[in-house]
Formats: C-alpha cells, sequence, structure tokens
C-alpha cells in the first residue's frame, strides 16, 4: 500500500515508505513553492524586469535581479539573479535567515534563479553594477549590540563616508560609498571623503581623485541633505582650507601623503582556473577535478551531475538537471568548504573567500554566459544542452579551442554583446527619454522611424565625411604656386551690402521736425495719449505688476488683468471669447498658420495687408487671389474652389481672408455679401479688423457693427490693440473653440511672452472711454469731413480712396494727373515725399503710406497686385474743427506747390 494511504511498520533502510521519498521530488516541490507564496516581501517578485533590494554592514541583505532574456508563446521570458549579500558584522542568526529565505525565493521562482553570495569586503563586479553608487554604514549602536539602544545618543554626532572606485571594477563608474572610521589615518589621497560633523558636511577631495568619485560624492551629499538643511562645505587637498577636516578627525599634527587601506581590495586572482565534478554515482559523494586551465568546453559538463567551475576571482556552480538529491541539497556546503580550503592554502597569502554563485542547466544567467564568454571557458549557448560525459577522474591536458562558432553560438554571442550595449546605453543622461521616443514613434507610424533612422545614417554619414573631395576622379591637387594664386584674386564678400535704389531713397527723406508743429501722421485719433486718467492707470499697474510677464501666456506669463482684458474684448464685440497676443504684427501671422494648413485652400484679397500675406505664406497653404472688393470676381473663384474641391474625396479647410478697412487702399469690405457667399460655399471667414477697430461703428466696434452684421457670423475676427487704443498688443475673437485651439496651436501665442500687464489695463480703459462716451468718435468724423473738404473737392491733384469715416486719408494722384506728367511708382514716390516735407516746413507733419519693397517681398507672390503710392493723412480728435481746416489747406498749398515748379526741377522724375 502506497504511504500515502495508510501507515506500515517501517523496515530496516526502507525510506521509500517513509515521507522522506518525497523530498526533491514534484509534490516538495509544490508544498516548497506554496510555502514561498505565503511570504509576503515575495508577493510580485519576478514579474518585470528590475532590481528589487534592500545596507548596514551588520546585517544581511537579499538582492532580487530580474531581466528580459527573450519570449515565449507571446509573453515575456524573464532571468533571475538572486545576490545573498553578508555583511561584514551580519550574525550567524540573520546569515542562516538570509540563507533560508534565499532558497524559499528560489522555489517561489521555480527555481530557475542565479544565486550568488556576496561578501561585503569583495564584491563581485556584477553585483555592483546593479547599483549607480552603494553606501554602506556602521550599523548598531555604541553599545555593540544590534538591538535598538533606548537612552539617548550623545549630541556629538561624527561620520566619515569613503567614496572610491571599485578595485577590481571594469566599469569607471563602480564606485562604492563605505562608512569608515572617523580618524585622519581613513584619509587618502586618491579618494573623496564626506564628513558630517553635527549640522555640518565637509566634502574632502584627494587630489588625486576621479571626477567619478566627486560626482558620486555630491549625489551622496544631496541624499543626506533631501531630509534637512545642513550647511555644506567642499574643500580639495590642494587647498589649505581643506586642513580644517584633518584637524576635525584629529589630525593637527599629521602631515601628507594621506594613504589609507581600502576597504575592498583587488579580487583579481592568479590561481589556476578549475572545474570540479560533484558527483554520488559511486555511493559516496565525491569531488574531483575535471579540467584546469581555460580549454574547458560544452563537452565537459554532464546533466547528471553538479559541477564546480573556479575562474579566479567567483566560484560558479553549475547544477544538472538530472543531477541526484543529495547534490542538489549538499552544493552550498561544498562550495564553501572549497571556498574556505583555497583561501587557507593560498600561497599568496590572499585570506579572502571567493564569492559564489549557483546556476542551473537550462536556465543559465546572463552573468554566467558572459563570464564563459570572457574566460573562454564554455561554448557560448543560450542554455547548456545534455550531453555524454566520460566518467574519467583524471585530470586531462587542456585541447586547443576552436575559434570557430556554430549558428546558435553566434546568435547567443550576438544576443550577449547586444545586451551589454543597451546597459551601456541606459547609463547615457537622456536615453530613457530617447528610448521611450523610439518605442512610441515605432508603435504609432514605423515607416517614419525607418526614414528617421535613415535620416540619422545620413546625418552621421554627412558630419563625418570631407567638406570637400580629398581622392577620386574629381579631386584636383594643386601646386603651392597655385594655391598662391588663388588666394591673391580671392575677394571677399562686403560684410554689408550695398544699399538699393529704394534704400537710398527712404534714407535720404529722414523728416527733422524743428519747432512746433500739427502732428497728423500720428494714430492717436482720440487723444488717448493725453487722457490723465488712463495714463494714472497704467502707472498704477506698472508700479504693481512690473514691465512684463517674462514668460509665455502658457508658462507662468498670464496674469488676471489678461483675462480681464479679454472679457472686455470678447464682450466689446459680442464674441464668445477673445485671447490676446503680446504683438500686434504677428496676431494675425500666428492665427492663419494655426488654422490652415498644406492642402487647405484660402482665397484672400490682392490688397490684403503685408501681415497677412506672411501669414499666408506661413500656412503653405494653397493661396487663391481675387480682385479687390469685387465680390463677383470672389464668387468667381470661391464657385471654382467648390468644383475642384468636390472631385477630391479628402476634405480640406477654406478660408476667407480679407480686411476691414484696408491698409493699402483705405476703403472697407463688403461684409453683408461675404457672409452670403461664404455660407453659400462652405468657406470660414477670417476678417482682419486691424484698421477699422475702434475706428468704424457707433461705439468703434468696427465693420461688423459699422455693417449692422452679428460678430459671431464672422469665423475670425482679428485686431489691433494699438493706434485708436493706444495700447500694444492684438487679439482674435470668436467661438470657444477657435479661441481653445490658439491657446495651443498659435504660435506666436504659446512661445512669446505674454503682454505687459500695463499695455493689458489700458486696452481695458480705452475700450471702456470708447464704450461710455461715444462723443470722441462724433468729433473725430466732424474732424475727418472738413479734411475732406480742404483736399478731396478742392485739389487739382489727388483724390482720397479712403472710407469716409476712416481717420487715415490716403490721397493718391488723379488718374489724369498720372498720364499727362507720365508719371512711373518711383515718380510719384518722390513728389509725395517732396509734398510731406514742403507740408513740414509750412508746420504740419504728414507722411507718405510706406510699404515694404514691392513684389519682391510681399508673399505668397503676386505679380498683379498694384499698391499707388499715396499720401497718408492721419485725422485726430484732439484737434479742433479751425485746426484741422488750416492743415488741410497747408496740405494742398504744398501739394500744389509741388506739382507746379519748373519743368526742369521734374525732368528727373518724369519719363
Amino acid at each position: 500500500m502506497p504511504p500515502h494511504e495508510g501507515l506500515v511498520h517501517l523496515k530496516v533502510d526502507d525510506w521509500r515508505d517513509s515521507n522522506v521519498e518525497f523530498i526533491g521530488s514534484e509534490i516538495d516541490h509544490k508544498v516548497k513553492y506554496n510555502s514561498a507564496a505565503t511570504e509576503p516581501a515575495w508577493q510580485g517578485m519576478g514579474e518585470r524586469p528590475g532590481s528589487i533590494s534592500g545596507g548596514l554592514n551588520n546585517s544581511s541583505y537579499i538582492i532580487l535581479h530580474s531581466y528580459k532574456v527573450g519570449s515565449k508563446d507571446g509573453e515575456e521570458k524573464l532571468g533571475h539573479d538572486i545576490f545573498f549579500w553578508l555583511g561584514s558584522k551580519s550574525t550567524q542568526d540573520e546569515a542562516g535567515t538570509a540563507a533560508y529565505k534565499t532558497v524559499e525565493l528560489d522555489e517561489y521562482l521555480h527555481g530557475t534563479a542565479t544565486q550568488h553570495r556576496e561578501l561585503q569586503t569583495e564584491p563581485s563586479d556584477d553585483f555592483v553594477a546593479l547599483f549607480s553608487r552603494i553606501r554602506i554604514l556602521s550599523g548598531g549602536v555604541r553599545s555593540g549590540f544590534t538591538h535598538v539602544e533606548t537612552e539617548q545618543e550623545p549630541k556629538e554626532t561624527l561620520m566619515l563616508l569613503r567614496v572610491f572606485k571599485h578595485p577590481s571594477a571594469k566599469r569607471a563608474d563602480s564606485i562604492m560609498v563605505y562608512e569608515v572610521e572617523p580618524t585622519w589615518q581613513s584619509l587618502d589621497e586618491s579618494d573623496v571623503f564626506v564628513l558630517e560633523r553635527n549640522d555640518k558636511i565637509w566634502v574632502w577631495q584627494g587630489k588625486n581623485c576621479s571626477p567619478m568619485e566627486k560626482a558620486k560624492a555630491a549625489q551622496v551629499v544631496h541624499d543626506m541633505t533631501v531630509a534637512k538643511h545642513i550647511d555644506v562645505e567642499v574643500l580639495s587637498q590642494s587647498e589649505s582650507r581643506s586642513r580644517t577636516v584633518v584637524n576635525l578627525l584629529g589630525g593637527e599634527d599629521a602631515e601628507g601623503p594621506f594613504k589609507a587601506v581600502r576597504p575592498i581590495v583587488s579580487r583579481e586572482s592568479q590561481r589556476p582556473h578549475k572545474l570540479w565534478r560533484l558527483s554520488d554515482a559511486s555511493g559516496t559523494l565525491e569531488l574531483d577535478v575535471v579540467k584546469e586551465g581555460h580549454g574547458m568546453t560544452k563537452s565537459d559538463l554532464d546533466s547528471n551531475d553538479v559541477f564546480l567551475l573556479d575562474t579566479g576571482n567567483r566560484i560558479w556552480v553549475w547544477q544538472g538537471s538530472g543531477a541526484s538529491r543529495a547534490e542538489k541539497d549538499l552544493w552550498i556546503k561544498v562550495a564553501e568548504a572549497y571556498a574556505r580550503h583555497v583561501s587557507d592554502t593560498a600561497e599568496n597569502g590572499d585570506t579572502r573567500l571567493s564569492p559564489i554563485a549557483k546556476v542551473v542547466d537550462g536556465h543559465e544567467s546572463i552573468t554566467f554566459v558572459k563570464a564563459a564568454r570572457d574566460l573562454r571557458h564554455l561554448s557560448l549557448f543560450p542554455s547548456l544542452p545534455c550531453v555524454e560525459f566520460d566518467n574519467s577522474n583524471e585530470s586531462r591536458p587542456l585541447a586547443d579551442t576552436p575559434e570557430t562558432m556554430d549558428l546558435n553560438e553566434a546568435q547567443a554571442y550576438v544576443q550577449a554583446s547586444l545586451h551589454d550595449l543597451f546597459k551601456a546605453f541606459q547609463r547615457v543622461p537622456g536615453s530613457a527619454v530617447l528610448i521611450r521616443y523610439i518605442q512610441s514613434s515605432y508603435q504609432d507610424d514605423p515607416i517614419r522611424s525607418a526614414i528617421e533612422l535613415v535620416l540619422v545614417i545620413f546625418f552621421v554619414r554627412y558630419l563625418l565625411s570631407p567638406s570637400y573631395p580629398t581622392h577620386g576622379s574629381n579631386y584636383i591637387k594643386l601646386r603651392e604656386d597655385e594655391i598662391d594664386e588663388l588666394v591673391k584674386e580671392w575677394e571677399p564678400e562686403p560684410l554689408v551690402a550695398e544699399q538699393s535704389a529704394f534704400e537710398e531713397n527712404e534714407a535720404e527723406r529722414v523728416p527733422v521736425v524743428i519747432g512746433t508743429v500739427i502732428n497728423l501722421a500720428s494714430y492717436n485719433f482720440y487723444n488717448f495719449n493725453s487722457n490723465e486718467s488712463i495714463k494714472e492707470k497704467a502707472v498704477q499697474t506698472l508700479r504693481t505688476y512690473g514691465v512684463g510677464p517674462c514668460g509665455p501666456p502658457q508658462f507662468y506669463g498670464t496674469q488676471d488683468v489678461h483675462m480681464q482684458t479679454e472679457a472686455d474684448i470678447a464682450s466689446f464685440l459680442g464674441t464668445q471669447s477673445a485671447i490676446v497676443y503680446a504683438h500686434a504684427f504677428s496676431t494675425i501671422t500666428s492665427v492663419l498658420p494655426s488654422f490652415c494648413k498644406r492642402g487647405d485652400v484660402i482665397v484672400a484679397d490682392r490688397m490684403v495687408n503685408y501681415s497677412i500675406r506672411k501669414g499666408l505664406e506661413a500656412s503653405r497653404s494653397t493661396i487663391r487671389w481675387y480682385s479687390h472688393n469685387d465680390m463677383a470676381d470672389l464668387e468667381r473663384v470661391m464657385a471654382k474652389v467648390a468644383e475642384e474641391q468636390s472631385k477630391r474625396k479628402a476634405l480640406t479647410r477654406r478660408f476667407i481672408v480679407t480686411e476691414g478697412l484696408f491698409e493699402m487702399v483705405g476703403d472697407c469690405s463688403d461684409l453683408p455679401k461675404l457672409i452670403e457667399l461664404k455660407e453659400k460655399y462652405k468657406f470660414r471667414l477670417a476678417l482682419d479688423e486691424t484698421n477699422s477697430f475702434g475706428v468704424l461703428g457707433r461705439n468703434g466696434r468696427g465693420l461688423t457693427e459699422a455693417q449692422n452684421v452679428d460678430a459671431e457670423s464672422v469665423d475670425v475676427i482679428v485686431g489691433s490693440l494699438t493706434g485708436p487704443l493706444c495700447a500694444a498688443g492684438g487679439f482674435c475673437a470668436g467661438s470657444t473653440d477657435v479661441v481653445r485651439h490658439q491657446r495651443i496651436n498659435a504660435l506666436a501665442y504659446t512661445y512669446s511672452a505674454a503682454l505687459p500687464a500695463m499695455s493689458a489695463v489700458t486696452a481695458s480703459e480705452t475700450l471702456n472711454v470708447l464704450q461710455c462716451n461715444p462723443d470722441i468718435l462724433i468729433q473725430c468724423r466732424e474732424n475727418i469731413r472738413a479734411m475732406r473738404a480742404q483736399l478731396d473737392p478742392r485739389s487739382d491733384w489727388v483724390i482720397c480712396t479712403s472710407d469716409p469715416e476712416n481717420p487715415v486719408m490716403l490721397l493718391v494722384f488723379k488718374p489724369d494727373v498720372i498720364q499727362s506728367r507720365r508719371l512711373s511708382i518711383e515718380d510719384q514716390e518722390r513728389l509725395f515725399s517732396d509734398c510731406a516735407e514742403e507740408s513740414l516746413v509750412n508746420g504740419v507733419l504728414i507722411t507718405r503710406l510706406k510699404t515694404m519693397p514691392l513684389i519682391s517681398s510681399l508673399g505668397p507672390k503676386d505679380t498683379d497686385v498694384n499698391i499707388r503710392p499715396a499720401l497718408k493723412v492721419c485725422i485726430t480728435s484732439g484737434l479742433s474743427k479751425k485746426e484741422i481746416e488750416k492743415a488741410g489747406v497747408t496740405i494742398r498749398h504744398a501739394i500744389t506747390k509741388v506739382m507746379t515748379r519748373k519743368t526742369n526741377r521734374l525732368s528727373g522724375s518724369t519719363s
């Protein structure tokens, strides 16, 4: 009867009928696994890559390191390393418990982990590589016991930490931190020391210390000062002040050089490498030498036994899958006994114990494979296959290791090399960000990732290649005399290009104001610059908020006055929302690209201003032009665009872009007709009211108020806070969605500093004045009519093209004057400059319409644009009607005087 079905009398040596039968069986492993699963500390262990650790030198620690080794059935396969770390002052109970818990954790991981026994004084390279820095402090209390001492500690505290490079580590950043005896004899000129005394920290840098040690010391100090504020002083040994640390450590009379023994010494061993077999095939457990030297191969291993591989600085235990129970249970004792034997019989007096690590057949860790590759012990395989084994116990001469590798060996070699390379790359600052970007980019768009890879390769090749050919068929080697001749003939480009005719003309005609004149060149239409109430508000805001916010609106730049100004503009216009920009010019140039992209269609008036043209250029959209204010031509273009778009499957955005008051002409758009056409052909309308906002309408609300159109029927309204409002910046008003979209996508809003608070308050105040006191608009319009009465009907030379309510009067030559005098564009510019100078001489300051150089600077290019030269007269309500009439007479006489000069004076300007 089987033992689990009832009790029986045991026979001598009949262990199969006792519970010993199940030791090492599948049932035994399940029992141990279920027991380990109840340990709270093991929950979640080994489920994802990473290192989990929990040092003090009077304790023992267990560190689990999990890493990717491949995939199986679509899931990641992980390898595990368990490091059993023994502090130099760890008690026997602590070491025993940690050893038991290590085995328990191995059972929890189904026996696939590699176990490493690490000593504090002799850690392995693989253990040190797990941590960016290791800081080991002395544990316990001054009583010498490891229990908590209830008596109060003395107030005087002195702790000395030594920061040094691991002596046998291959990487430069393998830095360790140990607490050492706080005396001057512990100092060393090759390392960095951190001294903590009460409420201050000194960092003593030896004159031969490395930059990596300095950096790690800075990290240690940062960790020590996170919880509480402590003064820190950094001292170099070469400084005289460094004696402060030596004196605090009791070395008042000590002189250099300082050379202390390191807590960890190099573990490089010269003893020969050996492969031992642990087997009980003969009935007793025996440990026999299999090979010595560097010629060990996979054929030397047998999966039915346990093998010890002594590499000189570590003892590897390879446990075969078919090893007996005794071999599996006693390997740790045999390995420890072997380590003590090697230490006791060392010829060079090295009494240190070597670290011990165990791997399981079929689950070899990367560290074991790497060690086998580096030391050329074993052929490199992801898992070592079971092979036939020669039971000879005699040591055999070494055979030559073949230099060639089969396919499996090559794949494993590449895998291990890539793993090492990836680990090294992860230490580079910013590598995690780059890795996340590549992963997300490849997942979202693999084709783009491939293109980016090609571009990176091209960039590297371009960067490394010479700027000119140094060999090949196109390379011509010059003699020294030829080089000298070419150098003599070379003429460098001038630092500053010569001025064009347009620039020379502008530079020659800079007006110089002498005495008191009537200013008709300013956009101060309502004389707000002289309003004391607005000035007082601006000064008060300046003292409260400062000059500027010094940051973009989305990054600490938005202030309460900005939000108030946006609300005031939206309320004034009657729209859902508004957004304020810092610069008037960049408002429309940023709004258009935020809504229109490549492939979209924009239909624009030919006479739109320069800032709109730059916005059209930045949008990279398809631009279609229509004749200035010609609604029939606009409908023709829109119908053609709609017909073309109907043949395409992809939907595109379509916009009409125009001005309320045209800067180059001065007339108004037909807004009701624009609304009708946009709704008929499914377009959106972007209206630039830079010159009409604060000017047109009963309260200055712009073209929408002047032509009785609901502001919400216009999709995008752009305006300026400069000019009549005497503030700064620009705005865009519309629906809530239109405004919210710009807060993220409008470049001028996202990347430019916010509008100064003083300008925002000034804009709100001037809007309030316009809304509460519409009489100032009436006074301005009366002055406009008075000026037009003196110029347009009475002058024989010029006519006004501006709207009757536009305070900016543009005066152009009559067509018959241009035809009879045969005046070119340049002639007209020159004559109007003479008129402005003549008016200034007689006490009236005006200017001419100044534009960027025609065609060459306007983008997108429009060869049909024809901006006529003009005189610009700005009307203001700050002058009386009599002063306006007098100024008008002066301007008219100046024009007449210039135009009636003798023919020989005009011969240079006519053709």
